[in-house]
């Protein structure tokens, strides 16, 4: 078992000891053999062509077009809230490390929405029911101009969280909400980013090379501190995505197999 997936069971036991290890274990390992069938069949969650690619690559670079690409710190976000359907599973691999800093950081975007409706339901009610405006511009792969309008935290008709949309390099300079509003949502977002923060809430780990994780994209937000860069590259990692349906519908076979084994 790789260290990446022994500390994220760790936390997972951790923050839910009510769940199955085994069977997020056994989720995990089949998600990469899901992942090395899809580049080895060229299937992929996007039919887009900047993403059409098996993989992608995360490492400082000049002429970055994206802060994935600097040695800067990467805040807590979600991938592609910019996309009205968001990759659902994130696989990341680590092929080099930089020496001081880098670490890797996640929270779990569920909980902290809970925290915050327990302790400010309007500001939970504000940031569940304000379309935000988040676009994308550049060239990767391909030239792209993407937009979408998403509500930070998704809920269902019973009220419970499903998704997380919130990556503030994306976030739209255009807010088309009335005036007044405006300072209340602020004030709601700066709250769910102080929760985001907290260090009660984040787990902090530094990925070794050959370490693979993957993730909720709609549950877990990332980030990473800052690293120094030099004449070489310092940190690489490739990075892939897979659609939920697809990954579900894995889970299932396997629960099939798992209540038939026993």
């Amino acid at each position: 078992m790789s260290s990446s997936v022994i500390t994220w069971t760790a936390y997972v036991d951790l923050h839910f000891p009510d769940k199955c290890l085994d069977l997020y274990y056994t989720f995990a390992m089949n998600c990469i053999q899901l992942y090395e069938l899809c580049a080895n069949q060229n299937m992929w969650f996007l039919a887009l062509d900047f993403a059409a690619c098996p993989t992608w690559q995360v490492e400082d670079k000049i002429d970055a077009n994206n802060v994935a690409y600097t040695s800067g710190k990467l805040s807590f976000h979600t991938d592609y809230p910019v996309l009205y359907h968001p990759p659902g599973i994130q696989f990341l691999h680590c092929i080099k490390q930089a020496a001081t800093g880098g670490e890797s950081e996640v929270v779990d975007g569920f909980h902290v929405s809970n925290k915050l409706k327990e302790q400010n339901p309007q500001a939970f009610q504000i940031l569940s029911s304000t379309l935000v405006d988040f676009t994308d511009v550049g060239v990767d792969y391909c030239d792209f101009t993407m937009q979408s309008k998403q509500r930070i935290i998704n809920v269902d008709y019973r009220g419970q969280v499903v998704r997380i949309n919130y990556n503030n390099a994306t976030r739209d300079t255009v807010f088309d909400i009335p005036a007044e509003k405006v300072q209340p949502f602020y004030a709601a977002l700066k709250e769910f980013v102080d929760l985001l923060n907290s260090p009660e809430h984040k787990f902090t780990y530094k990925m070794k090379p050959g370490d693979i994780v993957t993730f909720d994209n709609w549950r877990l937000l990332h980030g990473r501190r800052s690293y120094q860069s030099g004449a070489e590259i310092s940190r690489h990692l490739e990075g892939a995505y897979a659609d939920w349906d697809v990954v579900m519908s894995r889970l299932r076979l396997l629960r099939k197999i798992i209540q038939n084994s026993n």
